[in-house]
């Protein structure tokens, strides 16, 4: 399937990577308020993993950006999804699937 996400343009590198980790409600070290839902980390960024993961949640549960607003580049790095797909996708890749970054 493909579908639009939001990410940072160049961050992670172009590679082959495989998932490490899978939390259902990660956080933010950058800004601890926010949750980050379907976490699915594959790359190491320069302080802190990379991953895939629904668009960030405020305290209150409200999403940081609209649907509508992915395909643009918004994150610090992590690939965000709305949270449709960022479940399924946290349901299908187990800990060790192949993740490929293309240019």
């Amino acid at each position: 399937a493909s579908y639009r996400v939001s990410g940072r343009t160049g961050t992670p590198n172009p590679g082959e990577y495989h998932v490490f980790r899978k939390l259902e409600m990660g956080r933010s070290k950058s800004h601890p308020d926010l949750r980050l839902p379907w976490f699915v980390g594959f790359a190491w960024g320069a302080t802190t993993d990379i991953g895939f993961h629904g668009i960030p949640l405020e305290p209150d549960g409200s999403q940081i950006e609209d649907d509508s607003q992915l395909g643009t580049p918004l994150s610090s790095g992590c690939v965000r999804e709305n949270q449709l797909t960022a479940k399924l996708l946290f349901d299908w890749a187990p800990v060790g699937t192949l993740v490929v970054v293309l240019a």
